[in-house]
């Protein structure tokens, strides 16, 4: 992906431990922030993404999202990405100066919402289109999509998020790519090869990246 251009980013979740980016004391968003730049060093990729679902029974605590984004900021080499799913963001959470510090963020499940609830976010890097791949669209819809990849690019809005992206053989979505290319950027979307074979081996048990692992080095 990366030899193609394409940047990968790691997107995170709370995982049901009743405990979520709006719930971490300063020490807490300090050893996650350096967990992650560790991983995005480790592993080569260009960032990291939060989605704040599910966490649980969480405790928050005042301005724990935009320390933490601050933190990871200050901790990423220059030219990495901070993105951010717009959802489940008490208020006061995320101030304009961490705000600012984001590279993207993402509508939550819309099909086009101008709305930005994350201060010191502008609309050069806010998403209103957010698209779940999963889903079948009809010819309608399909163009409709198109038209609102015209509007948001002429309106200054610098991003289209897509999610859930399936095997072409499940839900082969090249001309809702196409319907937004064409609106978006004039451009067209081929499918070189189709469905790729699986090239990794899934591990169930998962890995776990420890703060003394992160500063062992």
């Amino acid at each position: 992906l990366q030899a193609k251009g394409i940047k990968v980013v790691l997107t995170i979740l709370p995982n049901w431990q009743n405990i979520d980016f709006t719930s971490l004391n300063d020490t807490q968003a300090d050893q996650l922030a350096t967990i992650l730049a560790y991983a995005v060093n480790k592993y080569g990729l260009d960032g990291i993404g939060f989605d704040n679902e599910y966490g649980g029974t969480v405790t928050t605590v005042s301005g724990s999202f935009g320390n933490l984004i601050s933190k990871l900021r200050d901790k990423l080499p220059a030219g990495k990405l901070i993105t951010l799913f717009q959802y489940n963001i008490p208020s006061g959470q995320i101030d304009a100066t961490a705000g600012a510090k984001l590279d993207y963020v993402y509508s939550n499940f819309a099909y086009y919402n101008t709305s930005i609830s994350v201060a010191g976010v502008t609309k050069e890097h806010y998403a209103p289109m957010s698209i779940n791949l999963g889903n079948y669209y009809s010819a309608d819809q399909i163009s409709q999509y198109g038209n609102y990849a015209y509007d948001l690019t002429e309106a200054g809005y610098g991003a289209i998020m897509h999610f859930n992206l399936r095997r072409t053989s499940e839900r082969n979505q090249l001309s809702l790519f196409n319907s937004i290319a064409d609106g978006a950027w004039e451009e067209t979307v081929t499918c070189e090869n189709g469905n790729r074979p699986q090239d990794w081996t899934f591990v169930s048990s998962g890995y776990t990246i420890t703060y003394d692992e992160a500063t062992a080095e």
